[in-house]
């Protein structure tokens, strides 16, 4: 009894002294977060995700996310860019299936401000855009070979079956043609388990991209 005391003890401890609030609460928290952000942003041009202004007219006519957003049954959300086309394959798991990818990766930790208004600033962590400019066989949060628990995200690897590759080569003009956008609470990201790819814990993480092509990882095709 003293040993798991002295643990519990420690556990809380250290939630403490980093300011971790109850899961119960941070899933609620994640949840309406994710929501207010699919109702603030739209695609622009190119496909990227544009927070709407309140003073720009720019943004008269832009259909919010959240009109084409999907929620899937585990939690994470996803949206499809109409009028892009998608004539390939999709992904049937990420072990079998390697994957090229135009992206942006987004997170950000959302928390509780006064009046019970939700509070979050996206940051970028990851984008082949910002980089390359070129798209990238396997991100390391899709595939890796090991620490799979610290760099892939499982609400990317099931969100990513819900779209099809456009089949554009790697040269394609033009270079953002972003098809689509997974977003993903904390809890089906990296949680409470030390990443390589974010910093600090319940991290929601927004993937912007296009599915460039799927193939198999054995046969190449």
């Amino acid at each position: 009894m003293f040993i798991l005391l002295a643990t519990s003890c420690d556990k809380d401890e250290y939630n403490n002294r980093i300011n971790l609030i109850p899961i119960e609460e941070r899933n609620q928290i994640d949840d309406k977060a994710i929501v207010k952000y699919l109702e603030e942003h739209y695609f622009d041009e190119d496909g990227k995700t544009t927070k709407f202004s309140e003073t720009s007219k720019d943004d008269d006519g832009n259909t919010p996310l959240i009109d084409l957003a999907k929620k899937d049954e585990s939690g994470f959300w996803y949206v499809k860019r109409p009028g892009v086309e998608t004539p390939g394959i999709t992904v049937t798991n990420n072990n079998q299936d390697k994957i090229l990818l135009q992206y942006e990766l987004q997170s950000f930790e959302a928390n509780r401000g006064a009046e019970d208004k939700i509070n979050f600033t996206p940051v970028t962590i990851l984008s082949t855009i910002n980089t390359t400019g070129s798209p990238e066989w396997d991100p390391v949060f899709y595939y890796v070979d090991t620490n799979k628990g610290y760099n892939e995200i499982k609400g990317f690897i099931d969100g990513i079956k819900y779209f099809n590759a456009t089949n554009r080569e790697v040269d394609a003009i033009p270079a953002v043609n972003f098809q689509g956008l997974i977003i993903i609470p904390s809890r089906l990201a990296y949680g409470r388990t030390p990443s390589r790819i974010l910093q600090g814990y319940d991290q929601c993480v927004v993937v912007n991209f296009e599915l460039y092509k799927v193939e198999n990882r054995e046969t190449g095709k």
